[in-house]
């Protein structure tokens, strides 16, 4: 009853919160006898508010559709008693179905070996001949999987990830107001558009990638030490020079 009426109390002052994955999907808080949508704006702070109060966790609760043993873990992708696969949890961690620590810096080649193991598991054409349930389990995990490796994958998408993950909504064009930084971004821009020296647009990508990389360190160095607004912020410059070089790729 206290975790009912403290998320009805959540829910009534409107607080602004949105879902740390890129899905919309439904979770069931069968303990407060309520539905939350993950996908709705500050679905997922009321979602681990009823897992906090709720006795039963969301794992515990999980069972294999097929020979009802127990999920022993949040990513509980194959049964370990029947090996049958599972449906998707679509509220699971990214960082968690690879098996990582929730921070910016990873090792992007362990994160493809892991990736790369996964699909082995999971990939559909591994299940062209089971049942059609096991054929849409298998496509939903393989796209999840998918999804997350190519979102940790990109140090950008990594970083704006991370942040929703503790709650941040991240406006990529957001509050950026050093006149510095937008002097010189428009400066690049400038040049982008009147410059058809394929060497000197390579030379500007290649400060933007400097750029990129400053900010990254700054963005890397201010979640160390739980600045979510200095984090916020790296992302956002990290932001625009990342479209200063997509720009010139697309020009060379």
């Amino acid at each position: 009853m206290a975790g009912r009426r403290i998320l009805r109390q959540v829910w009534r002052r409107g607080a602004r919160w949105r879902d740390s994955t890129s899905f919309s999907t439904r979770a069931i808080a069968p303990a407060c006898d309520i539905s939350i949508d993950r996908g709705a704006p500050f679905g997922s702070r009321v979602f681990e508010l009823w897992r906090g109060y709720s006795s039963v966790g969301t794992s515990k609760q999980r069972q294999c559709w097929s020979c009802g043993a127990a999920a022993q873990a949040e990513v509980f992708m194959l049964c370990p008693a029947c090996k049958i696969i599972q449906p998707a949890n679509r509220s699971v961690n990214f960082f968690d179905i690879f098996d990582l620590k929730k921070e910016f810096e990873l090792d992007t080649g362990e994160l493809e070996k892991r990736y790369k193991n996964l699909q082995k598991k999971l990939h559909p054409d591994l299940y062209s001949m089971k049942s059609s349930k096991e054929q849409e389990y298998s496509a939903d995990q393989s796209s999840q999987v998918i999804n997350a490796y190519q979102v940790l994958l990109k140090p950008l998408s990594r970083a704006t990830y991370l942040l929703e993950t503790f709650g941040v909504d991240v406006e990529e064009e957001g509050t950026v107001t050093d006149p510095e930084i937008l002097m010189e971004v428009m400066e690049m821009q400038e040049t982008i558009s009147s410059c058809s020296d394929s060497n000197k647009l390579q030379a500007l990508k290649e400060k933007a990638y400097s750029r990129m990389l400053e900010y990254q360190k700054t963005f890397a160095e201010a979640m160390k030490r739980s600045d979510l607004d200095a984090a916020k912020e790296a992302v956002q410059r990290m932001s625009y020079f990342h479209r200063i070089i997509n720009t010139i790729i697309q020009k060379l």
